[in-house]
């Protein structure tokens, strides 16, 4: 027995007409959704079109229908970047079918499958049946956008005292003396900065020490011609070894939150001025004449 198609029918079919016309050649939700490509060394079975078939009843099919018409918008973005494979659906997969030939029906089954595979080959990009970004890109001639320059980094300025900023473009404020835990004091300066940004020795001289605690993870000891030493703590990398011989401004470490710093990038700088390695000074009108 047939059930006639209540007046709402038409109102799904509206909603769905719509969503397609505002995300053209844009992945909708349900093609967004992170989806499995079919596993390895297997094969659907062949179709001449991909068909959804939807055993809903009238009334849950325009539930249905706002519900996906409503979060197209929404992920209309994470379409561009996560991609979509077989078992997909959406305006995303009906751009592909439209460039690639096959049967337009929003669903990514068999047919599509085997044209993205096909086309993959053909454009020599990996055969994995999924529509990465590239190969979207490719199916609908999309020029891939050229990757954002990172953030300049100010330039090294070495002053005429023959001194440069550690850590050029950090934030820092005088923290020298604060509690810390166990009883301890602060015998640095925080310099907060962004992973990975260049740290530069301070002064012209020779590495004491390049290694890594527990404590402050990867470390430099950098000892000045002045006879002055600077310790360089939690950082991201070193770049240095010991007994090496450095210039002022040269880029000798890389800032992170390594030691117990996890989660707060930034490096932790003390000054040595006597050359004692117990005899922490506050470094703050220093870091401030040179940063």
């Amino acid at each position: 027995m047939r059930i006639a198609r209540p007046a709402a029918w038409s109102v799904r079919l509206a909603a769905v007409a719509a969503a397609a016309a505002l995300a053209v050649a844009v992945p909708s939700a349900a093609a967004l959704a992170p989806s499995a490509p079919a596993p390895a060394g297997t094969r659907p079975a062949a179709a001449a079109a991909d068909v959804l078939v939807d055993d809903l009843v009238p009334a849950e099919r325009d539930k249905a229908a706002v519900a996906r018409a409503a979060a197209a918008a929404a992920a209309s973005r994470a379409a561009r970047r996560e991609g979509f494979g077989y078992g997909s659906r959406g305006s995303g997969v009906r751009a592909v079918q439209s460039h690639l030939g096959v049967p337009v029906t929003g669903f990514f089954g068999p047919a599509t499958l085997a044209a993205v595979r096909a086309f993959q080959r053909r454009a020599d990009l990996p055969v994995t049946g999924v529509v990465s970004v590239a190969t979207y890109q490719r199916i609908l001639r999309v020029p891939i956008p050229r990757p954002r320059p990172a953030a300049p980094v100010p330039a090294a300025r070495v002053s005429a005292a023959g001194l440069a900023c550690p850590a050029p473009g950090a934030r820092f404020s005088d923290d020298f003396g604060d509690a810390r835990s166990g009883g301890r004091s602060h015998q640095g300066i925080d310099m907060v900065g962004r992973r990975g940004a260049p740290l530069l020795a301070i002064e012209s001289g020779v590495v004491v020490r390049a290694r890594s605690s527990s404590l402050g993870g990867l470390s430099i000891v950098l000892q000045g011609r002045s006879g002055a030493k600077y310790f360089y703590t939690h950082n991201d990398s070193n770049l240095v070894r010991a007994g090496q011989r450095v210039s002022a401004g040269q880029t000798i470490g890389r800032m992170g939150d390594s030691g117990n710093a996890r989660g707060t990038v930034h490096l932790h700088f003390e000054w040595w001025r006597s050359g004692g390695e117990s005899a922490a000074v506050n470094p703050y009108r220093l870091l401030r004449s040179v940063c």
